[in-house]
């Protein structure tokens, strides 16, 4: 006899209580621990995926809740009582509108309607953001962000719980500087300053000196940025290098051994021409405008292995092994080639 899990009693007690209450077409669908119920009329439905959590602060059920109108989805939300579930679908199937919801359920769009809330507020206290861009827009997992842009200039919103925002400062769609702050004048003030004033990150460091801020704002302010970014991103790879899980195992002296290799080609110049970035205990090189290379695009790989000891150098067209970790003539010539290449 199969085990029934926690979400398919959670399904079958929504079914049989919602067939009693609604004259709707209900059906229940699932398997293992994916459970959903699905509820149609002629103009509204919804979709109830049941969840069980085992967390030490909650243990119980969870119904992510999505309302649709001829198809089309109107709202989400997830809420941990089986009550109120049967009340909103209730209500929806039964032709209330989402405004009327939206009062009876604090759920529902929760996260949107808050930066909806934001967006009003950031407006009253900095006018001049109405000159931005400016949208509650959608992500992925029905997620929500905020954001206010002007040409080169962005922030984006989101939330962090608590009433904490978490801030992304952009400049040409690269981070500058992130903050977490509370919805209040001093963060309109901040959005404002940066994408409508399109204030420097030194004058900002003046202005609130408890930001903090990396070497991509001094490039940018140069006008350097993607060079900043560039050397941004061998500071990434030789942090990672460094507390990559092989690290303290076997392969910790090969990490030693390409970072020093990292530090050899940085003070050579070439962490000023090129992008770099990794996977696993391969270092990828690029002229890559943006991290996330496409296929087309030109790389240079530099991989280690441990038995035996070899370093392997590849790109599209030529691939040599060698048996010391170290910089060698060919290397350089390769990396020379590289840099040769328009960023792209």
């Amino acid at each position: 006899m199969l085990h029934r899990t926690h979400e398919q009693y959670y399904a079958e007690l929504l079914y049989a209580t919602l067939q009693k209450e609604l004259d709707a077409e209900i059906k229940i669908t699932g398997s293992g621990v994916h459970w959903d119920v699905l509820v149609t009329s002629p103009q509204h439905s919804c979709i109830i995926h049941c969840f069980h959590y085992d967390f030490r602060d909650y243990k119980g059920p969870e119904f992510y809740v999505w309302l649709f109108t001829n198809g089309n989805r109107k709202a989400t939300g997830r809420s941990r009582s089986l009550e109120e579930t049967i009340a909103i679908v209730g209500q929806w199937i039964k032709g209330a509108s989402l405004s009327k919801l939206y009062r009876d359920h604090a759920f529902l769009d929760s996260e949107k309607r808050q930066l909806e809330q934001v967006e009003t507020l950031l407006l009253y206290y900095c006018p001049s953001l109405r000159q931005t861009t400016y949208e509650v827009k959608e992500g992925g997992f029905i997620t929500y962000s905020l954001l206010f842009s002007k040409e080169e200039r962005s922030c984006e919103i989101e939330t962090g719980g608590n009433e904490v925002l978490i801030c992304d400062f952009c400049w040409d769609d690269t981070t500058i500087f992130k903050t977490t702050e509370p919805a209040s004048e001093t963060l309109a003030g901040l959005v404002g300053d940066w994408v409508a004033g399109k204030s420097m990150p030194s004058v900002f460091q003046q202005r609130y000196p408890d930001l903090s801020f990396g070497i991509i704002a001094e490039y940018y302010e140069k006008g350097k940025g993607i060079e900043g970014e560039f050397l941004d991103s061998w500071d990434h790879v030789r942090m990672f290098a460094r507390w990559h899980p092989y690290y303290e195992k076997e392969m910790h002296p090969l990490i030693d051994k390409l970072v020093t290799l990292i530090y050899v080609m940085r003070d050579k110049g070439f962490d000023h021409l090129l992008r770099a970035g990794q996977s696993m205990t391969t270092l990828v090189l690029s002229r890559s405008r943006r991290h996330g290379l496409r296929s087309e695009q030109a790389r240079l790989c530099i991989s280690i292995e441990n038995g035996p000891l070899t370093m392997t150098v590849h790109n599209a067209e030529e691939s040599y092994t060698f048996e010391k970790i170290e910089y060698n003539d060919t290397l350089d010539r390769l990396l020379r080639q590289l840099a040769s290449q328009p960023i792209d």
